[in-house]
């Protein structure tokens, strides 16, 4: 019997490496995106254009899209959803399906920034300084500095100021800022996975060498034994469950944590790639079968993306619908 997976955002690039990833698993891909012209909607064995996150529509969609497809579990892969798929899970488990989401306060601890900040403060994992930005005293603040808005994904509106000119314009400008601290450093993404007592699974951290609209062009695995340890930490204090990314810096011997997010990142392709059981252990948690931890992965894989076109005659295909 085929086990069904609905995949949510299949509209960005990196998404189409995961389905296929699935695909060869065995598993049947549902996908859907709020825009009709997704390129993942050609990749998927079905695909539903659906309401935003943020509709009423969104939630009857998917139920409605579940039970025609029979779908087992929902990945979600956008930020945006997570919290409503959080508040929802009961009615989807009612149907028989599985959505893999953290639990509520963990979804948003993650989401809000300053949050996850005053997590990392609290269990002593190392970050950058972050201060409400509408509330510094503009004459005590040294540059340079990182400003960011307390809810988003990806680069969008982090900007590094260098003055208090730019500080006052920009913190007008980004919606609910935040002012970090920056740092000069390296930066890493941390692949995982952790079943559903927090116990962590598969773990890879990579060097982003390269990274456009938040999601890494060119990376290179790298082993790391104090990140490795660290992010075993992180996860046992908050309580993640399911796949997660974790974003962190390396500057001289220092390392600086930032952000914690639930969800498959863009570049983990490359950690499948070096050998990293994450997709096949998922699947194999979302069937009740036996995973086996491990850790191990191909340290020094670089990873060079590129683009590929897909063309189609629009004529009634099956994207949309």
């Amino acid at each position: 019997m085929s086990f069904t997976i609905m995949r949510t955002g299949v509209g960005s690039t990196p998404s189409i490496s995961t389905i296929k990833t699935l695909q060869k698993l065995g598993i049947r891909v549902i996908g859907i995106d709020s825009n009709p012209l997704s390129v993942g909607f050609y990749f998927t064995d079905a695909g539903y254009c659906v309401p935003r996150a943020d509709s009423s529509e969104y939630i009857p969609a998917l139920l409605k899209i579940c039970q025609k497809e029979k779908v087992n579990a929902i990945l979600p892969a956008v930020d945006e959803e997570l919290t409503v798929l959080a508040r929802h899970r009961d009615e989807f488990k009612e149907i028989g399906v599985f959505v893999v989401v953290a639990n509520k306060e963990v979804v948003e601890t993650c989401l809000d920034k300053f949050k996850t900040y005053k997590f990392f403060v609290k269990n002593n994992i190392p970050t950058p300084i972050t201060d409400d930005a509408l509330k510094v005293n503009l004459e005590k603040v040294t540059y340079p500095k990182i400003i960011k808005p307390r809810f988003g994904r990806g680069q969008q509106n982090v900007y590094k100021i260098n003055n208090q000119r730019e500080l006052e314009f920009f913190r007008e400008y980004v919606q609910k800022p935040l002012l970090q601290n920056y740092i000069d450093g390296q930066e890493y993404t941390i692949d995982l996975l952790a079943d559903f007592n927090s116990q962590v699974l598969c773990l890879v951290p990579r060097k982003r060498l390269r990274v456009e609209s938040g999601v890494s062009i060119t990376g290179i695995t790298a082993y790391k034994k104090e990140i490795i340890a660290l992010c075993l930490k992180i996860v046992g204090k908050l309580g993640i469950t399911g796949p997660a990314n974790v974003q962190c810096f390396i500057d001289g011997d220092k390392i600086f944590f930032t952000e914690i997010n639930l969800r498959l990142a863009g570049g983990v392709a490359l950690s499948v790639a070096a050998g990293s059981n994450i997709l096949v252990n998922l699947v194999k948690l979302l069937k009740g079968e036996k995973v086996n931890e491990s850790l191990d992965f191909e340290e020094n894989l670089l990873m060079l993306r590129y683009w590929e076109e897909r063309f189609i005659k629009k004529d009634g295909n099956r994207s949309g619908r």
